[in-house]
């Protein structure tokens, strides 16, 4: 077996030297702080461009369960720019009053967590793959497991590693639904056009977890992507007898903590100095996590 090189601690010249996992609501900000791990969750994915059947049924959506982070430059995260919604059952009404522009905290949240990409790479996180529709990859993905999961010698390890492969895979454009603000503060839910390569996505997947003797699947297709209890199994995801499926991190390893306002930050200083004497072996520790708070509100200021 191959030697694993120890990962180096080196700075990255074209992108993000930070991964930048973001969060709607403070809540979840708070959950993660004091479990010190990210939760895992179902979300959909449209995998229709690879065109693939299995015993006759189409797979239109898969579910994946991971764990999303960006690697773009901080500057970037809070640009703002055009959207085009494709959705046809918003009225003319709510499209004049929806923004024309967003950044990628209006998409994903105003709270958020970024550690070092060598924390990444040894927490397994790995880059996703974008496909462009037209280009030959797509041909040969849609061939490889296409034939791959219909032929009867098969074995279930490489079913499995053909399927835990599309867990890597995106398409470089497509569509996706939000809740967008429109400008009276009023959230309208609705599809839109999205690049996905922009966000030059790395993903957690865990892969190999075993809860109660069982293999927990991380890739769920059709039925079951449509039966609307993804929400619930990606709840009871949260319960600490599925830590291990968890996202684990020590304080240390955190770069930033993202806050939309000045508010939420008095709400997290308080979090931390609330745990500061339960988690961290001196007050320092706690006041080194304090001053890594950064206010959104505060950086569109200097951009």
């Amino acid at each position: 077996m191959a030697e694993i090189k120890e990962i180096i601690d080196e700075d990255y010249v074209h992108s993000a030297n930070s991964l930048f996992h973001f969060m709607s609501e403070s809540k979840y900000l708070i959950d993660a702080l004091k479990r010190r791990a990210l939760c895992p969750r179902y979300f959909v994915e449209d995998v229709s461009y690879l065109n693939i059947q299995y015993d006759g049924d189409d797979f239109e959506r898969i579910a994946v369960l991971q764990k999303c982070f960006c690697d773009i430059p901080l500057g970037s995260i809070i640009k703002r720019f055009p959207i085009r919604i494709t959705d046809k059952s918003i009225t003319e009404q709510q499209r004049q009053k929806l923004k024309n522009e967003i950044s990628h905290t209006d998409l994903y949240g105003g709270y958020g967590l970024a550690f070092s990409k060598p924390w990444g790479e040894k927490k397994k996180l790995q880059t996703i793959q974008y496909l462009s529709n037209q280009s030959e990859r797509v041909s040969y993905f849609s061939k490889m497991i296409n034939e791959g999961l219909l032929q009867d010698n098969t074995s279930d390890d490489m079913s499995d590693a053909l399927l835990n492969e599309m867990c890597y895979l995106k398409p470089l454009r497509g569509t996706m639904r939000h809740n967008l603000k429109c400008e009276d503060g009023e959230k309208v839910s609705c599809e839109i056009s999205k690049n996905f390569h922009d966000e030059h996505e790395w993903r957690y997947v865990p892969f190999g977890v075993t809860i109660d003797n069982e293999s927990l699947d991380c890739l769920l297709a059709n039925g079951i992507v449509d039966s609307g209890i993804l929400k619930s199994m990606s709840d009871k995801l949260e319960d600490i007898e599925f830590k291990e499926t968890w996202l684990t991190f020590e304080y240390e390893d955190i770069r930033y903590i993202i806050v939309p306002d000045n508010a939420s930050r008095r709400e997290i200083i308080d979090v931390l100095n609330s745990l500061s004497i339960e988690v961290f072996d001196n007050p320092i520790q706690c006041s080194i996590l304090i001053s890594k708070i950064l206010v959104l509100e505060e950086i569109k200021k200097d951009f």
